[in-house]
């Protein structure tokens, strides 16, 4: 079995690439299982939750990862995804009703 590229799958650090700065639905979070911002909101918006992450970390574990090689970064994806996860969520509480804005 190889080791995965990204080593700890825990891995917290967001990427670097200007791509994950877009709010396009289309915009690739993660490079090596093509995961997209519209993927990870349509899930948040018809679940709650979404598993993007999960099924990240378990590819991680498996040794199915490239992001050295994929993510123009060269980092793992993983934290981006996160912190997409989390701006997703921030701002799905904003357009409530009596939502906190976020800043």
């Amino acid at each position: 079995m190889s080791e995965p590229c990204c080593g700890d799958p825990e891995i917290d650090e967001p990427s670097a690439s200007r791509a994950e700065d877009s709010d396009r639905p289309d915009t690739l979070i993660c490079y090596c299982f093509a995961h997209t911002r519209g993927e990870i909101g349509a899930e948040l918006r018809a679940h709650g939750e979404t598993t993007v992450p999960r099924r990240i970390t378990a590819q991680i574990k498996a040794g199915n990862c490239s992001c050295e090689v994929l993510n123009p970064s060269g980092r793992c994806c993983l934290g981006e995804v996160n912190r997409v996860v989390e701006l997703i969520r921030a701002r799905m509480a904003e357009a409530e009703p009596g939502g906190t804005p976020v800043s």
